[in-house]
C-alpha cells in the first residue's frame, strides 16, 4: 500500500534498536511520518519514543500480538499520535480490523475494516451470541486465494462462507468475542488452550491479565512440563527488577480462577524476540524448581488451622517445609492423594469438605479459609439451634 501510494518505505536494522535513543534520533532525521511495530518492540523503544516526540511522526500502527494493558493506557494518552490497534493474518492482506485508541474506552481489537468482514463461530461452525469466545474468521476484499501449492491446507483453513453464498472465510485460529459495542476482544490462540487438573485453560486470558499488572513491563505465559508428569503455568515478565513471587500471585488471584493462576515466575531482561519483533516462545528458557517447593516464596502459617493443613500435606507429600501459598498438585498431589486430603480434613476439623473445593482452593491459605468459613457456619447454626431451645 505504502509504495502503490507513492511513499517512501524505511527499514531499520535489528542492530539499530538496540539503542533507543539513538534510533528515535534517526527516525526523526528520516522525517517517518507513519510507524509500524509490534507491541513488544514499541515497549523497548516507547520511551525514548514518547520523550523524544519526533515531529514528523503522525501515525503509529501496533499489531502483530497481544497489546498489554498497560501500553494501551499510555498510547490512548499521547495526542501528538494517532495511535491504531491493528489485527490480521497474512492470508487477510495482513490487516482486517483496527481500534482507534483515542476514540475507545477499552483494549479490543477493534471493528472489521471497510470491505473486510469478520465472523465468530464455534465448533460447528455456527455463529456464537454476544460475550461468547468463539473462532475468528474473516472474509471479504483482502483474502488470499489460498497457499501455493498446498491444497490440504488450503482446503482447511480457507471455507465457505455459511452466511453468504459464493464467499469464502478464513479460518485464523484464533479465539475471540463480540463486545456490546461492537467490536472483538481478543482471546488467544485456539491452539494455545491446556488442559491443567481437567480444566482447560486460555493462555492468552491468563497473559493479559498479568500484563494488566503495573509493575510488569511485558510478559508471556506458557504451560511447562512438571515433575508431577502434568503441566504447570510459568509467567514469564520483565520488570525494572525482580518482584517478590506474592507481588504478582496475590493480585492475579483476585482476577482469575485459582486453576489458571500460574504457579512459577520467571523475571526476565528482556523477551526474546524472532525477526519479526513478536515474542519468541520456544526461547524462552525452562524455570529452575526447588527440590522442596513449587518456585514461590515460603509463607510459613499464620493461624492454627493453617498450621494444621500445612502439617497434614508436609506427610502426605513428603517434604516440608510447605508454605501457605504452594499448590497442592504443583507439588506431587494427585487426585488419590486429594481424596486422602479430604477424608483426614474431614475428621479433623469435623466439616464436609468436598474433592471440587480442593481442586478450586489448592493452596494451605485457600482451604484454610473454606474450613474456617465452614466451622463458622457451624458455629452459628449451634447457637441459633440452643437460642431456639431456649425460647421454647
Amino acid at each position: 500500500g505504502a509504495l502503490a501510494r507513492g511513499k517512501t518505505l524505511v527499514f531499520y536494522p535489528e542492530a539499530a534498536m538496540t539503542d533507543p535513543t539513538q534510533w528515535v534520533t534517526q527516525l526523526a532525521a528520516d522525517g517517518v511520518n507513519l510507524l509500524q511495530m509490534t507491541p513488544t518492540r514499541l515497549q523497548q523503544v516507547g520511551q525514548a519514543l514518547v520523550a523524544q516526540k519526533p515531529a514528523a511522526l503522525r501515525h503509529l500502527l501496533v499489531g502483530g500480538e497481544p497489546m498489554p494493558l498497560g501500553l494501551y493506557e499510555q498510547l490512548r494518552s499521547w495526542d501528538q499520535v494517532h495511535t491504531v490497534n491493528v489485527y490480521g493474518p497474512t492470508e487477510a492482506t495482513i490487516w482486517s480490523t483496527c481500534l482507534h485508541l483515542a476514540d475507545s474506552d477499552r483494549l479490543t481489537i477493534g471493528k472489521p475494516l471497510e470491505g473486510e468482514t469478520a465472523y465468530l463461530l464455534n465448533a460447528k461452525g455456527q455463529a456464537v451470541p454476544q460475550g461468547v469466545a468463539g473462532e475468528l474468521c474473516l472474509g471479504g476484499d483482502g483474502l488470499a486465494r489460498g497457499y501455493w501449492n498446498r491444497p490440504e491446507l488450503t482446503a482447511e483453513r480457507f471455507v465457505e462462507n455459511p452466511f453468504q453464498a459464493g464467499e469464502r472465510l478464513y479460518r485464523t485460529g484464533d479465539m475471540a468475542r463480540w463486545c456490546a459495542d461492537g467490536t472483538l476482544e481478543f482471546l488467544g490462540r485456539r491452539d494455545s488452550q491446556v488442559k491443567i487438573r481437567g480444566h482447560r485453560i486460555e493462555l492468552g486470558e491468563v497473559e493479559n491479565a498479568l500484563l494488566g499488572l503495573d509493575a510488569v513491563q511485558q510478559g508471556a505465559v506458557l504451560a511447562q512440563p512438571a515433575t508431577t508428569g502434568e503441566p504447570t503455568l510459568v509467567a514469564y515478565y520483565v520488570a525494572e527488577h525482580e518482584l517478590p513471587v506474592a507481588t504478582l500471585r496475590e493480585p492475579l488471584t483476585r482476577q482469575l480462577p485459582s486453576y489458571m493462576v500460574p504457579t512459577q515466575y520467571v523475571w526476565l531482561e528482556a523477551l526474546p524476540l524472532l525477526p519479526s519483533g513478536k515474542v519468541d516462545r520456544k526461547a524462552l528458557p525452562m524455570p529452575n524448581l526447588p527440590s522442596g517447593g513449587a518456585g514461590l516464596d515460603y509463607r510459613a502459617p499464620e493461624s492454627d488451622t493453617e498450621a494444621e493443613i500445612a502439617g497434614r500435606w508436609e506427610v502426605l507429600l513428603g517434604r516440608s517445609p510447605i508454605g501457605v501459598l504452594e499448590n497442592f498438585f504443583d507439588l506431587g498431589g494427585q487426585s488419590l492423594k486429594a481424596l486422602q486430603l479430604m477424608a483426614e480434613l474431614n475428621q479433623h476439623f469435623e466439616v464436609t469438605l468436598s474433592i471440587n473445593q480442593i481442586f478450586d482452593g489448592p493452596t494451605v491459605r485457600e482451604l484454610s479459609a473454606t474450613i474456617d468459613f465452614m466451622l463458622r457456619q457451624k458455629e452459628l447454626k449451634a447457637k441459633a439451634s440452643t437460642l431456639t431451645e431456649i425460647e421454647l
